[in-house]
C-alpha cells in the first residue's frame, strides 16, 4: 500500500503542473492576458522553471498598454496633412501629442506616451481641443481616447476608439478590439473585437500582433492554435513588442510548440528584460539565481530583481528582501 502511495507522487506532481500551466494560460478579466498581458506555457518540469511556470504573462491592465513600440510611420487617414497653423492652434495640437500620443501608433510623431504615464485630465482638456479644431484628423480622436481610458472613463473612450478607427486609424482599431474583447466601455463582442485586432496585426501593428497572438494561445474567440500563436508573437517580437518577445520566449522555453528551444526561449526573454519589461527581468533574476539558460550567479540575479523591483514588481522586491 505505501509503495502504491508513493507511486502516485509523480504522478499528482505532474497534473499539477499541468493544472499551473493551464490557468496561467487563462487571461485575467476585465482586461487581461500579456499580454498578454500573457500566455505561457508548456510541458515544462516544474522543477525546471518553478517561478516561470506559475508566473502569468504580463496582463494588458485596463490603465496600461503593452510596450512602447517603434513602427516604421504608415500612410493612413490619420496622417494630419500639412495645415497652417496659429499660434493658440499649434499649442493645443502639440499638446495634445505631447500628452496623449501612442507609442502603438505608427502615425505617431516621437516616442509617445505610456497609458500609465498619461496626465489623464491635461492630456483630456488638451486632446479635447485638438478634436474640436480638427474633426477629420483621426488621430487626435484616439489620442483623446486613451486620455479618457487612462481615467477609466471606459464608454467615452470607446466612443473615440470606434470614431478613429472608423477613419481607418490602426492604432485605434486594435485599441477598440482589445475593449470589445474584454467587454470595456460596453456590450462584449469577442467575434467583432478578434476581427478588429487582426486588421491592425496584419497591418504589422506589434501590439495587435502581440494580442492575437495571446488570444490564439489561450483560445479566446478563436481556434487555439499554437502554431498561429507563435507565428503572431514572433512577428510582434521582431517588430519590437517587448511583450511578444517574452511571450515567444516563454512558449520556446516551455516547448508549447511540441519541441522545447530553451536557448532561443532564453534570447528572446532575455532581449524582453533589456529592453525594461519588468516580468521579463524577473524571469532573469530566477534564471540566474537557480542556474536555467545560464551559469548560476547569485549577483546576476540580484541586479534582475532590483531592476524589475524598481518597476513596482513585487515577487522581485521579496526576493531582495529574503537575500539581504
Amino acid at each position: 500500500m505505501a509503495r502504491s502511495r508513493r507511486r502516485l507522487f509523480p504522478i499528482l506532481f505532474l497534473l499539477l503542473t499541468v493544472l499551473l500551466l493551464v490557468n496561467s494560460l487563462m487571461p485575467s478579466d476585465p482586461v487581461g492576458y500579456q499580454p498578454p498581458v500573457d500566455d505561457r506555457q508548456g510541458f515544462i518540469a516544474q522543477s525546471d522553471l518553478p517561478e516561470m511556470v506559475k508566473s502569468k504573462p504580463l496582463s494588458i491592465h485596463p490603465t496600461a498598454e503593452p510596450e512602447a513600440i517603434q513602427a516604421a510611420p504608415q500612410a493612413t487617414e490619420s496622417t494630419p496633412e500639412p495645415i497652417s497653423l496659429q499660434p493658440k492652434e499649434a499649442t493645443a495640437l502639440h499638446r495634445c501629442d505631447e500628452l496623449a500620443a501612442s507609442p502603438n501608433d505608427p502615425a505617431t510623431t516621437g516616442l509617445g506616451v505610456e497609458l500609465a504615464q498619461i496626465d489623464g485630465p491635461a492630456a483630456e482638456e488638451a486632446c479635447r481641443d485638438a478634436v474640436a479644431q480638427y474633426p477629420h484628423i483621426a488621430r487626435y480622436k484616439m489620442q483623446l481616447g486613451r486620455a479618457l481610458q487612462k481615467q477609466t472613463k471606459w464608454m467615452a473612450a470607446r466612443k473615440n476608439y470606434e470614431a478613429a478607427a472608423g477613419r481607418g486609424d490602426v492604432a485605434a482599431q486594435y485599441l477598440l478590439g482589445s475593449m470589445l474583447v474584454r467587454g470595456l466601455g460596453g456590450q462584449k463582442s469577442l467575434r467583432q473585437g478578434v476581427s478588429l485586432v487582426k486588421q491592425a496585426a496584419v497591418a504589422k501593428l506589434p501590439a495587435a500582433q502581440y494580442f492575437l497572438g495571446v488570444l490564439h494561445a489561450n483560445g479566446r474567440g478563436v481556434r487555439k492554435d499554437d502554431k498561429q500563436a507563435l507565428a503572431w508573437l514572433r512577428q510582434a517580437a521582431m517588430g519590437g513588442s517587448r511583450e511578444g518577445m517574452f511571450n515567444l520566449g516563454k512558449m520556446l522555453f516551455m516547448g508549447r510548440d511540441g519541441k522545447q528551444k530553451k536557448q532561443e526561449g532564453f534570447r528572446w526573454i532575455k532581449q524582453a528584460a533589456e529592453k525594461g519589461l519588468a516580468e521579463a527581468q524577473f524571469i532573469m533574476g530566477q534564471f540566474a539565481e537557480r542556474g536555467l539558460g545560464m551559469q548560476r550567479n547569485r549577483d546576476a540575479a540580484i541586479q534582475w530583481y532590483q531592476q524589475a523591483a524598481k518597476q513596482g514588481h513585487y515577487k522581485a522586491r521579496e526576493k531582495i528582501r529574503r537575500n539581504r
